[in-house]
């Protein structure tokens, strides 16, 4: 029964990861003052990003916990390096925007278990 629990594990955060950003991406982009044309391709452009390497890890695990890992690394370094937010805003950021997919990733990419020989 808990044979692929940490895959289990690892795409559901992936989910939920995605699901949070995809909705703060649209509902942030139907709220600024620009066009139609705009708010479309942001909207597409955070579903494509976020759901997109969500996705990769539900249908094939290793591409997927590549690609979230990698996410993962990216966001962090961003998040110290191109976000000048204060101190606060960069820890919640790392805690909801980096480490999930780096989780993720990395309980994807974990190898799986052997059968036990009988």
């Amino acid at each position: 029964m808990f044979k692929n629990m940490r895959r289990f594990i690892g795409k559901t955060l992936a989910l939920v990861w995605a699901a949070f950003w995809v909705f703060f991406f649209v509902a942030s982009s139907l709220s600024e003052p620009s066009g139609p044309i705009t708010k479309a391709f942001v909207c597409l452009g955070g579903i494509g990003f976020f759901l997109g390497s969500a996705l990769l890890g539900l249908r094939w695990d290793r591409v997927g916990g590549m690609v979230l890992t990698m996410e993962g690394i990216g966001l962090f370094v961003l998040n110290f390096t191109y976000f000048h937010n204060p101190p606060a805003t960069r820890l919640f950021l790392l805690l909801t925007l980096a480490m999930p997919p780096l989780l993720a990733g990395i309980l994807l990419l974990t190898p799986r278990p052997h059968p036990l020989p009988r």
